[in-house]
């Protein structure tokens, strides 16, 4: 019997009614979206990381919204639960410095 050990280091960052924050210490910055229907989690996650691009790394909305255009990645995190959550993520090497 093989077993294995997984470590996860994460940081939570800010927890919303429709979003959670969250990042890697190098890879990713992240928000996890949860709602029912599954595009409403998709838009709650997308929507409050672009507001994190805007508020803590200088992008004006159109800019945020170009770059996510290019940089944005997703996960389907969960579709099992009465909530479906989507992880929208972006890497941090893609990103400006932080204000």
């Amino acid at each position: 019997m093989h077993t294995f050990r997984l470590w996860l280091s994460m940081g939570i960052l800010a927890l919303s009614s429709t979003a959670l924050r969250a990042q890697t210490p190098r890879t990713y910055i992240m928000v996890l979206g949860s709602a029912r229907p599954l595009l409403e989690a998709l838009q709650h996650a997308t929507s409050e990381l672009q507001k994190w691009l805007i508020g803590d790394y200088g992008f004006s909305e159109r800019g945020a919204d170009t770059f996510m255009g290019q940089a944005l990645e997703y996960d389907i995190a969960n579709v099992v639960d009465p909530n479906f959550t989507i992880v929208a993520k972006v890497r941090k090497s893609l990103l400006p410095p932080r204000r």
